[in-house]
């Protein structure tokens, strides 16, 4: 399967050759009907082109039209210059870029993958900046998850390695070991209560022998 940015050099490439064999025509058909958002400006900013994705991308209100606009029309005045200072700097050094940046539209904010590139005129010189973008927003954060799961975990095992090391365990104080095993599980496990249960000799209910609650003293044994 094909990467993100390999997908926009190929587009980079296929646009280039209709452009070369003056195929407009079919380069505006071909872009109306692709799922992904693209769209392009020129070096004063102006919209040249949007595609339909494109607003359902960014939640612009159907029908809205987008050519001969520019990004502060659209989006946050922090947003807009980002864009058109990215955009500036492909026209400038005529490269192809792949990032990563955040939109903040009025349902929350959108973690987006972007690949940019320049469109060029016949002698070659860049005029505008090309653009197509797509949704990573679940993937981020599933990795801002899985960071804080392994958070959670590191400092459990610092926890437990602490435990280990502690010489109240290691001098056999079976109250006061208790006592801090239950105090370090709180905090592990981020829970305000944790307590320390006990059949009694006919195995018929259970009693709690210790028992720790945030903010308040420990109780039992």
């Amino acid at each position: 399967m094909s990467t993100p940015l390999q997908q926009g050099k190929a587009f980079e490439q296929l646009l280039g050759g209709l452009a070369a064999a003056g195929e407009g025509t079919r380069i505006a058909e071909f872009i109306e009907h692709l799922p992904a958002a693209v769209w392009a400006k020129d070096a004063q900013g102006r919209y040249l082109f949007a595609n339909p994705a494109y607003s359902r991308f960014f939640e612009l209100p159907m029908g809205t039209a987008v050519a001969g606009r520019n990004d502060r029309d659209f989006f946050s005045p922090e947003d807009a210059k980002a864009f058109q200072s990215k955009d500036q700097e492909i026209i400038r050094t005529g490269r192809f870029e792949q990032f990563r940046e955040q939109v903040h539209l009025s349902t929350g904010t959108k973690h987006v993958l972007t690949l940019k590139f320049p469109l060029r005129d016949a002698q070659g010189k860049a005029f505008a900046a090309c653009g197509m973008c797509f949704d990573i927003s679940e993937s981020v954060q599933q990795h801002e998850q899985l960071l804080q799961i392994n958070n959670r975990l590191a400092q459990r095992e610092q926890q437990l390695l602490a435990l280990s090391r502690s010489p109240v365990i290691d001098g056999g104080n079976v109250a006061a070991s208790l006592q801090l095993i239950v105090s370090a599980a709180a905090r592990g496990l981020g829970v305000a209560r944790v307590g320390v249960w006990l059949w009694d000799d006919a195995h018929s209910s259970l009693h709690c022998i210790l028992q720790h609650e945030q903010g308040v003293p420990l109780s039992g044994l």
